[in-house]
């Protein structure tokens, strides 16, 4: 009957490692999906990002493209401009 309390340390020591070791295999596996999750989420805003950069960059060239058009096309002498900018009352 002694030796069964001097191994009742022991079980408690054994049972309270055992809980341990699957709360820390739950939380690992727990951190290392929403790891997964927020890495799928970060890999579809980049891939966003650049979408919206390629087409920044297309509408960007095209205004540039239209301003030297219009610029080519206006007269040497720009006297719309210059009318607008003296009509303003200061």
């Amino acid at each position: 009957m002694a030796a069964d309390n001097d191994s009742s340390g022991l079980k408690i020591a054994v049972a309270a490692f055992i809980t341990l070791a699957v709360i820390l295999a739950v939380s690992c596996y727990f951190l290392y999906s929403s790891y997964t999750m927020a890495n799928a989420q970060l890999a579809a805003a980049h891939n966003e990002l650049d979408r919206a950069r390629s087409a920044q960059q297309a509408l960007q060239k095209q205004n540039a493209d239209l301003r030297a058009k219009v610029a080519a096309e206006s007269p040497a002498g720009d006297t719309t401009r210059q009318a607008n900018e003296t009509a303003k009352p200061r």
